[in-house]
């Protein structure tokens, strides 16, 4: 995104917080859709869902030595 074309409503969902968050459903969906299989036990999903975090600033020094902000995100933890 051209930062001087975004009006303020635009560029407050571009961010990277908001991507990463955006992500974060993704994996938190994914953990439920498991446990709704019976690939993860209940307690357990609801651990990781109740405490599933992201570092936007760990997922960007994971990166620079990963080159993939997929992986980055997935290896990330909140220090």
């Amino acid at each position: 995104m051209v930062e001087r074309y975004a009006r303020e409503e635009m560029s407050s969902k571009w961010t990277q917080e908001a991507r990463y968050a955006a992500w974060l459903e993704v994996e938190k969906a994914a953990v439920k859709a498991w446990n709704k299989l019976g690939l993860i036990p209940d307690e357990d999903c609801e651990k990781i869902v109740k405490n599933a975090t992201f570092s936007v600033e760990r997922i960007e020094e994971t990166q620079a030595i990963t080159k993939h902000d997929l992986i980055a995100f997935n290896k990330s933890e909140s220090k």
